[in-house]
């Protein structure tokens, strides 16, 4: 998808007209047009507006790219350096999350094989306890499962 294709899926979600969409861009509808047939590209300035009509990001209208964004205008150095530490810490936390999540999926697959080793070895044992008597069947009861082992 080109950068014309980007405008006009906007303006339509929007339920913009191509002249209403010009009038806040301070263009004519043509140019709108051209921007949507990708016959012209808009300029840095027209660029800039266009992503802060539609609330996108420059890199969103030129590439596709889908980065969330969010407007700190009108809040101080303080005000902005608390955000930039808040949605930090919100990263954090959510790796934490999800590395902790990971890791008991994978203790669960550990245990699981552990049981199973287990399983398998005291079998043996039987069967080599078996073998040491001459028993040719000699089986054990599992009560929890209730079968022959």
């Amino acid at each position: 998808m080109m950068i014309g294709d980007r405008i006009k899926q906007l303006r339509i979600e929007a339920k913009m007209t191509q002249p209403e969409l010009a009038a806040k861009l301070e263009v004519t509808r043509s140019a709108i047009a051209a921007y949507e047939n990708n016959s012209r590209q808009p300029s840095f300035h027209s660029l800039v507006r266009l992503a802060e009509i539609f609330h996108v990001t420059t890199d969103y209208l030129l590439v596709g790219n889908v980065g969330d964004s969010l407007n700190i205008n009108g809040l101080s150095l303080e005000q902005r350096a608390i955000v930039v530490n808040l949605v930090n810490n919100f990263k954090e936390t959510n790796k934490i999350i999800h590395n902790s999540v990971r890791l008991r999926r994978n203790l669960s697959i550990k245990n699981k094989e552990l049981k199973k080793q287990v399983k398998e070895n005291i079998q043996k044992k039987r069967r080599g306890v078996a073998n040491l008597y001459g028993y040719s069947s000699f089986y054990y009861y599992d009560a929890k499962n209730k079968s022959l082992l």
